[in-house]
């Protein structure tokens, strides 16, 4: 069971990630019990709880964009409800960093859009960089965005509103 959600939180981190930013997951669960001996679904719903070592703006988006990605795939709400004091309680914690309408708080790397060949992709030319607070900034807001309909989809009308200020 730790290795089918192992491989499902790596596959939502990217590679190399995890083993640089977060400590392993702790409270695994399978359809919603802890360490159970079987289970009897072709399509279980699993859980976890991820410590952060590095709390930057991407470092942690996969506690808000994972359950949301279960719940548009299976349409289960129950995953947004488990999972929303923690990614609430993250998103408040990285609201704090706001200056202004700006996230300074990232090392988010330049690699969303591949170069044209792989050598760039570590590139120190800084005409080849995209600003790390335009993309800190600008995933942040794609978070909040999510927030507001986790909140909406569980009647939390005030959070929803909040997330989109």
């Amino acid at each position: 069971m730790k290795s089918i959600t192992l491989l499902l939180l790596a596959a939502s981190l990217g590679p190399g990630y995890a083993a640089t930013t977060l400590a392993p997951p702790a409270k695994l669960r399978c359809e919603y019990r802890t360490n159970p001996l079987g289970i009897d679904t072709t399509e279980p719903r699993l859980s976890w709880q991820l410590t952060p070592v590095d709390k930057a703006a991407r470092g942690l988006s996969q506690s808000v964009l994972v359950p949301g990605m279960l719940y548009e795939q299976y349409g289960d709400l129950r995953v947004i409800e488990t999972n929303y004091p923690a990614m609430k309680k993250w998103m408040d914690y990285m609201r704090g960093f706001m200056k202004g309408d700006l996230m300074p708080k990232d090392t988010y790397g330049d690699w969303c859009v591949p170069p044209e060949s792989p050598e760039l992709i570590h590139s120190k030319d800084p005409t080849r960089q995209t600003d790390k607070v335009l993309l800190a900034t600008a995933y942040y807001q794609h978070l909040c965005r999510r927030m507001s309909k986790y909140a909406a989809l569980l009647g939390k009308t005030d959070d929803a509103g909040s997330w989109r200020n």
